[in-house]
């Protein structure tokens, strides 16, 4: 193996092993967000992501789902440039590969500051800027520090639009649906396939192997 392919910092080839949906597929779904933003008159979308069940808000317009604190600003302008704001530094370089932004910034050491400026950049400060969170459900937002400084540093108006995209991003394009059903029999493989494995005495382990082998094991599995 080529080790020198999958340092930190080398251009690879390691894209291929993200399987992403085609730019048709992220065309449609940025025009239905930037339909979103025009009905709310928002100029940005922040959307933030920190792990957990709702990593899907992001992976909608990124490819990537978030593990920790991570912020993405979208722009109503198609002409300018979508960022991506992480909040650890290894993951600037598997943002490269694994994301389709390519405009992948470091968020720390002042959080949230990289986020005002690349708003100020944008020249969208003293807009109303669109905020996605996790699940509208529980009303839960960005930190509460971070809603502040984004008020007082861009003077603008946060709107949350959380219900609004969620509501928008449901309808399953047949794209998705052919990935819901592809990953629907992958599942019921993996089940069949635990079930036959099970005898006295196998491990944990032993069992988890099976499942993933039958899971990955086949190039074609790719989802």
């Amino acid at each position: 193996m080529d080790r020198e392919q999958y340092r930190v910092g080398f251009d690879n080839s390691r894209k291929e092993h993200y399987p992403r949906f085609s730019d048709a597929e992220f065309d449609r779904r940025r025009g239905t967000i930037r339909d979103l933003m025009d009905a709310h008159d928002l100029e940005v979308l922040l959307v933030y992501g920190q792990g957990g069940f709702h990593t899907a808000k992001m992976s909608y317009l990124t490819g990537y789902e978030p593990p920790f604190p991570t912020y993405f600003a979208f722009f109503a302008d198609e002409e300018t440039e979508s960022t991506i704001f992480t909040g650890i530094s290894n993951h600037v370089q598997y943002l490269k590969e694994a994301s389709i932004i390519d405009d992948i910034r470091l968020m720390l050491p002042n959080t949230p500051m990289p986020v005002v400026d690349r708003l100020e950049e944008a020249d969208v400060a003293g807009s109303r800027v669109g905020v996605v969170t996790d699940d509208p459900r529980y009303n839960l937002s960005i930190p509460h520090s971070h809603h502040e400084d984004f008020e007082q540093e861009l003077n603008a108006t946060l709107v949350d639009v959380t219900a609004a995209y969620t509501r928008a991003t449901a309808v399953c394009s047949e794209p998705e649906l052919d990935r819901v059903r592809r990953a629907g029999e992958i599942l019921d493989d993996v089940m069949l396939a635990a079930e036959k494995a099970l005898s006295p005495g196998i491990s944990e382990r032993g069992l988890s192997a099976v499942m993933e082998e039958t899971a990955f094991g086949d190039p074609r599995r790719e989802c």
